[in-house]
């Protein structure tokens, strides 16, 4: 039914850019419309975020969300996925696209360069313009760093993300390469939460909750989860230099059981000695974080039900303001 088996179906596709972080993987910067129809996928319009942004909020925020957040996530996609929730987040996306394209839409998906490395894997390279081409080994570095130190302003760069998105869709769609290695390597960036999807059929969405693909920040289970989620606030593309490695594990029991958690988040910068010959593109304006600086907000998210007993910064204790949100 998804792919328009009963009736045709719409999508709003979102390509992440994890060199701009936000809490559900990173800036909602390439958009696309998606047509599916008898099982035939095939993309219509392009766009970025800026052609989707309004200037009244296109939905009434929950008010721990709003509290979070501020109102400009219903306003500016590119703040739309400062939630960590991506239902949350899609319903507010899906919102901007009907109303700025006159579109009716059936759900949106989200996959991030890194999911396209993988899949590349299987349909192999993509020629996007004249001495240009696009590999698994490439693609992320081109569209996550190279791409702003090359080319000069927004719209062109909107371009080039545009016809490798494009470029990159009709090779899987067109059956290049490896269709069965494509196909694990998507699997591969699914179980990394690269691919989400969301339904605005309640039928279909309650298939999906709890899996892999739902970026639900609860997944209606019985486990705790924990989540540190980061969001960016340099305004620039630097977080292409952030490396994080994460883990949580379970510390000691008590009675009636609760348990108490440890989770840590491990931060390295790898950006070059002389950050000064990168673009200002990737290096912000210096409005929001000095440049040569990684800035950005991090939450912490304890289980539904827990709480947050203590943060420690390279070993030492650290103040923490708490709240709620989705409880």
């Amino acid at each position: 039914d998804m792919l328009g088996e009963q009736q045709p179906r719409d999508y709003l596709l979102v390509i992440q850019n994890p060199a701009e972080l936000r809490s559900t993987g990173g800036l909602p910067g390439s958009l696309a419309i998606l047509h599916a129809e008898d099982g035939k996928v095939t993309m219509g319009w392009q766009g970025s975020a800026r052609d989707i942004s309004a200037t009244a909020p296109v939905v009434e925020l929950p008010r721990d969300t709003e509290q979070q957040y501020g109102n400009t996530i219903a306003t500016d996609a590119r703040d739309a996925n400062f939630t960590p929730d991506f239902p949350e987040a899609a319903q507010i996306l899906k919102a901007m696209a009907e109303r700025k394209l006159g579109v009716q839409l059936d759900g949106v998906v989200s996959v991030d360069p890194i999911a396209l490395a993988e899949m590349m894997r299987g349909t192999g390279p993509v020629m996007v313009t004249s001495g240009v081409a696009l590999n698994a080994g490439s693609v992320v570095s081109i569209l996550l760093n190279q791409t702003y130190q090359a080319i000069d302003t927004a719209k062109q760069q909107d371009d080039f993300f545009k016809a490798s998105a494009r470029k990159i869709f009709d090779s899987v769609m067109s059956g290049q390469g490896d269709q069965q290695l494509a196909i694990r390597g998507l699997a591969s960036a699914a179980g990394q939460h690269r691919v989400l999807l969301w339904s605005a059929h309640d039928d279909e969405q309650a298939v999906l909750d709890g899996t892999a693909v739902a970026g639900s920040l609860v997944d209606n289970s019985n486990r705790p989860q924990v989540g540190m989620y980061i969001n960016d606030s340099t305004a620039g593309k630097m977080d292409y230099y952030l490396q994080y490695r994460s883990a949580a594990s379970a510390v000691d029991c008590r009675h009636g059981g609760a348990q108490d958690l440890r989770a840590t988040l491990a931060m390295t910068s790898t950006m070059p000695a002389d950050f000064k010959a990168l673009s200002p593109w990737i290096l912000g304006s210096g409005a929001y974080a000095a440049q040569g600086t990684i800035a950005f907000n991090l939450r912490v998210y304890a289980p539904v039900g827990g709480e947050i007993t203590g943060l420690a910064v390279d070993g030492q204790s650290h103040s923490v303001t708490a709240d709620k949100h989705q409880g």
